[in-house]
């Protein structure tokens, strides 16, 4: 049995990926075993199955077998994604949105000039993460030639890369750019542009297979964010003590 998971009762698996990152996700090494230890998808994972009375675990999934596990059920709930990004979106099931993010363009402090054009970006290279898909305005660009992409795995890499100045400027989500800008050498060597790259809605993706009913998971899933539970969760999982095993600024990158 699971350590932390009570004998008897129904075990929803909650599913992450190392792409995810902090503040999303936090690990720690456990004995060579990695351990979920807190961020976003830890809170939510866990206020959901105490309000369903049901235990959580928390599955690491490579990104490109989300869809596979959650439609076979080895996992139940991805709460970062979004149907637009899924081509299996049809077979899953979608709650309603349960918070909102950006993705943003970062450079560093020493950048000459500024971004708050799609145009602006001609002529530079930008780091972005392998598998994400971002606007048509900055895909077009990188399939026209214009724009250079660099793709790395995870969000500190990226931070590292820009840091490191490997790159123009980088793409992130602005959860993790304000949970990373709180870290040296990030809160001093690194700035926000005004341009945004897009605006999405996220959604918990659920299993057909899973153990509880889509419906109530989602009716206790739409009860906290109309109870705010969502947003306190955001706010929390941004806190300057939530730290990480994997220290800001030591990707190895």
């Amino acid at each position: 049995m699971l350590p932390g998971v009570a004998h008897g009762k129904t075990t929803l698996r909650f599913s992450f990926g190392s792409h995810n990152g902090p503040p999303y996700i936090l690990t720690v090494m456990d004995g060579g075993v990695k351990k979920v230890t807190g961020g976003l998808l830890y809170e939510l994972g866990m206020e959901l199955s105490s309000r369903l009375e049901v235990n959580a675990v928390f599955v690491e999934v490579p990104r490109k077998r989300m869809s596979r596990w959650l439609l076979s059920g080895q996992v139940h709930a991805y709460c970062e994604w979004n149907p637009q990004w899924v081509e299996e979106s049809d077979e899953l099931l979608w709650s309603e949105p349960v918070y909102q993010s950006a993705d943003i363009y970062l450079v560093r402090q020493d950048f000459p000039g500024s971004l708050s054009d799609f145009n602006d970006l001609r002529g530079l290279t930008v780091g972005t993460q392998i598998g994400y898909r971002y606007s048509d305005a900055f895909s077009g660009l990188v399939a026209s030639g214009l724009t250079s992409r660099l793709d790395v795995n995870t969000p500190i890499q990226l931070m590292d890369m820009l840091a490191r100045d490997r790159v123009n400027a980088i793409i992130l989500n602005d959860l993790m750019v304000k949970y990373y800008l709180k870290f040296e050498p990030y809160a001093s060597g690194i700035k926000m542009m005004p341009l945004a790259d897009a605006r999405v809605d996220k959604f918990c993706a659920y299993s057909p297979k899973a153990p509880v009913s889509f419906e109530r998971f989602n009716r206790v899933l739409s009860g906290m964010v109309e109870d705010s539970t969502v947003a306190r969760i955001l706010e929390h999982s941004l806190s300057t003590e939530i730290r990480t095993a994997e220290s800001p600024g030591t990707s190895g990158q």
